[in-house]
């Protein structure tokens, strides 16, 4: 383990903590695949990812609930949306802009 500042690394580089000015520590889970697994917050705060088979991240489970999220399925995917189970878009990184050629 390896510290820089405030941040906590593993050995395969992965930031694993973090501590705030409030001495507040957060903690940083990964897959064996380095993918981010989860975060949890001072505040018991937690974020948990779960991937599908292509490792893209496919669901989001949080306070505010469960959210999946919609990739283009292009070669090399985006993001489009992450919607809540009530189909409610939480979150829309890119706006869907289609042009004809």
């Amino acid at each position: 383990m390896n510290y820089l500042g405030n941040d906590l690394f593993d050995a395969n580089n992965r930031r694993i903590g973090m501590t705030d000015f409030n001495s507040g520590i957060t903690t940083y889970t990964w897959t064996d695949d380095d993918q981010l697994a989860g975060v949890a917050t001072p505040s018991n705060g937690s974020v948990t990812n779960t991937y599908n088979g292509d490792g893209l991240r496919f669901s989001r489970q949080d306070s505010a609930g469960t959210s999946s999220l919609l990739w283009d399925g292009i070669a090399a995917p985006d993001l489009l949306a992450m919607m809540s189970l009530a189909g409610r878009i939480r979150n829309s990184p890119v706006a869907l802009v289609w042009s004809i050629l």
